[in-house]
């Protein structure tokens, strides 16, 4: 794992990384590879901001007060908080937890990422952030799906009020010291240790990031608060997966509603769908259950693996695309292949009666992948390979094919390792695959 962990981290281009693996009866892995500054390496212990990662903590303390019947899922905003303008105030918890409310996000706001560049210095209040930067619905609610970051804003706001408390005093009290989590804070609410790896962004868009460290935090991580300010070891945001899910810490029926995934739009990788605070993540042929998350400086994912309890977190203190993602597929590679468990080749064989895009084999792959497909009439097909911004890098097949079965490999060459999709254009429809290639 640790030859995986130097090797990605050095493809990628990732300025330094922390990794965890906990794997029931058979202990914790640690791994660090790059730096934090040019003078010292990143260790096991430095903390990390673990950015839409927090997402999955506030939605276990919305659960856990539902549970107390402090609120419940139903409630309404209006119940809660006072009219902001944009905002259906008939909006309700359980839609803010899944992001079905339609609400605004504040990052998509271009005016947003001007003042927190403009006056890195500046304390964001939620209240402040919901009347300056909100503009129309995406959505009636409960009528689409849309990530956004106002949405647990407004949670946020909504525990401190059910409460009558700070928030991190809640999450300590209820999550944080009965799963003995002690390297984890909400920034902003709570002091940080100095051992904060330092993160690392492209701030002039010369395509090589800088130690951003020396800037403020206070207008980030007041302004996402709720939504991605926390900090934590690799150790422990893999600790907390392993708690939330094995320790009982929510009832069967919080974790049902956690767990009941609304299927979302192509294109949020690494995601096909969204419960409350947490993620299905399809890899290889397993299902894994976490959130991955992004500030400047910093990248961050938490998976569970739910056929052998495996949870892995992958902490990086730069804004490599999709850095922690790739490299926590690639410590996975290697648990599989440890426990003895290979990727399985498709289970069918594709018939010129259907229209069928079956999944590349083997998947991941390193040099060379094939692709089936089958066409029910003769088509003009268009087969090719896109990266996560949807860019076509690859054209396969462009043309008119017969009806029948057909085999494409697919030579990896010069295309970088990460995430990529197949699209097939035939018959007047389109089919979806995603491949990973791990160089």
């Amino acid at each position: 794992m640790q030859e995986t962990l130097d090797f990605k981290r050095d493809s990628l281009s990732a300025v330094g990384v922390s990794a965890a693996v906990i794997m029931p009866g058979m202990g914790t892995w640690l791994g660090a590879s790059g730096i934090s500054d040019s003078s010292n390496d990143i260790r096991t212990g430095m903390l990390f901001s673990i950015a839409s990662v927090t997402k999955t903590y506030i939605a276990a303390l919305v659960l856990l007060l539902a549970e107390e019947e402090t609120l419940t899922l139903d409630d309404s905003l209006h119940q809660w908080l006072p009219t902001y303008p944009h905002i259906d105030s008939t909006i309700t918890v359980h839609q803010l937890l899944n992001h079905t409310s339609g609400i605004y996000s504040f990052h998509e706001n271009p005016a947003f990422w001007d003042s927190m560049f403009t006056d890195n210095e500046r304390l964001w209040t939620p209240e402040e952030m919901v009347t300056t930067f909100i503009e129309e619905p995406y959505f009636p609610p409960g009528e689409g799906w849309h990530y956004s970051n106002t949405n647990y804003l407004l949670l946020g706001m909504i525990i401190r009020e059910a409460t009558d408390s700070d928030v991190s005093t809640e999450l300590r009290r209820r999550i944080l010291n009965p799963l003995h989590i002690r390297n984890t804070f909400l920034d902003i609410e709570e002091e940080i240790p100095d051992n904060l790896a330092h993160g690392w962004h492209d701030l002039n868009e010369d395509g090589e990031p800088e130690d951003i460290f020396h800037l403020s935090r206070t207008a980030w991580y007041s302004a996402i608060w709720t939504g991605g300010a926390m900090v934590a070891t690799a150790e422990d945001v893999a600790v907390w997966a392993g708690g939330l899910f094995d320790d009982d810490l929510l009832d069967e029926a919080s974790l049902d509603e956690m767990l009941d995934f609304v299927e979302i739009p192509f294109g949020w990788f690494p995601f096909t769908g969204y419960g409350l605070g947490m993620g299905r993540i399809e890899l290889f042929d397993m299902e894994l259950w976490g959130h991955s998350g992004d500030i400047p400086g910093y990248n961050s994912i938490v998976m569970y693996s739910v056929d052998d309890n495996v949870s892995i977190s992958v902490l990086v203190n730069c804004n490599a695309v999709f850095a922690a993602n790739t490299i926590g597929y690639g410590l996975y590679e290697v648990i599989r292949r440890y426990l003895g468990i290979s990727p399985t080749p498709p289970s069918t064989t594709p018939h010129a009666d259907e229209f069928t895009l079956q999944q590349n084999y083997p998947n991941p792959f390193n040099s060379i992948t094939t692709l089936t497909y089958s066409l029910p009439v003769g088509s003009r097909v268009s087969l090719g390979i896109l990266d996560i911004s949807g860019r076509v890098v690859l054209k396969l097949v462009d043309g008119y094919q017969k009806s029948g079965a057909y085999n494409v490999d697919l030579e990896a060459g010069t295309i970088p390792c990460g995430m990529y999709m197949i699209r097939l254009e035939a018959s007047g429809g389109q089919q979806w695959r995603k491949a990973l290639l791990v160089k």
